[in-house]
C-alpha cells in the first residue's frame, strides 16, 4: 500500500477495470462516496467503460483524476493517519465509512480498556472521589473544631503557658493522626 498524490491510498492498484465497490475498496472509502464523486464530476465520464451488463471504472484514470480534483487538505483518504480524537479526527460530512468503522472500533476498545482498569480497581469514579473527600475533610474540620470543646475546661484552669501548648498540640496531633488512620 502506498500513499499518492493528495493523500489517496493506492494498493499495488491494477491496471484493469473496477468497479465502484473494488474503487472504495482500494482508495479506503465506501461505495457511496465513489458514486458521490462521479455525481461530482471528480472521476469524469472517461472512466466508465461499460463491460457487459455493468459499468466499470478505469482503476488508473479514476484515482489520477481523484488526485486532480480533490483537495489534499479535505481529504480522509490517507489510512496512515493515527487519529486518537474527536477533535483531531475533524469529522464531518466528507468521513469515509472505513474510516468511521476504525473510529468505532478505536473508541470501543478504549472503553473496554477504561472498563477494565476500573473492575481491577486502578480506575475509580470522580463522583465517588468527590465523596470520600468531602467525608474525609468534614471529619477532619467537625475533630479540630471539637477541640475547644473538649479541653477549654482543662485550660481554663492550666496556668502555665507550656502546658496549654502542648495540651492543644496533642489534641490536634490526635486528630490529625485519626485522619490518616481512618
Amino acid at each position: 500500500m502506498q500513499t499518492g498524490k493528495g493523500g489517496i491510498v493506492k494498493r499495488d492498484t491494477p491496471t484493469k477495470f473496477v468497479s465502484q465497490t473494488e474503487l472504495a475498496e482500494i482508495l479506503g472509502v465506501s461505495q457511496p462516496m465513489v458514486s458521490k464523486y462521479l455525481a461530482q464530476g471528480k472521476i469524469p465520464e472517461s472512466c466508465i467503460v461499460q463491460e457487459g451488463r455493468y459499468k466499470k471504472l478505469k482503476c488508473d484514470e479514476a484515482i489520477e483524476a481523484l488526485r486532480a480534483n480533490l483537495d489534499p487538505g479535505r481529504t480522509k483518504l490517507n489510512k496512515g493517519a493515527d487519529i486518537e480524537t474527536v477533535d483531531e479526527a475533524g469529522i464531518d460530512q466528507d468521513i469515509s465509512f472505513a474510516e468511521a468503522q476504525r473510529l468505532e472500533k478505536s473508541y470501543a476498545a478504549a472503553l473496554k480498556k477504561l472498563e477494565y482498569e476500573e473492575k481491577i480497581g486502578k480506575l475509580i469514579s470522580a463522583d465517588e472521589v468527590r465523596e470520600a473527600v468531602f467525608t474525609k475533610a468534614r471529619t477532619v474540620r467537625d475533630a479540630i473544631l471539637n477541640i475547644p470543646d473538649r479541653i477549654s475546661a482543662t485550660i481554663a484552669v492550666e496556668s502555665d503557658q507550656i502546658a496549654v501548648s502542648k495540651l492543644l498540640m496533642d489534641e490536634l496531633v490526635q486528630a490529625l493522626e485519626d485522619l490518616c488512620q481512618a
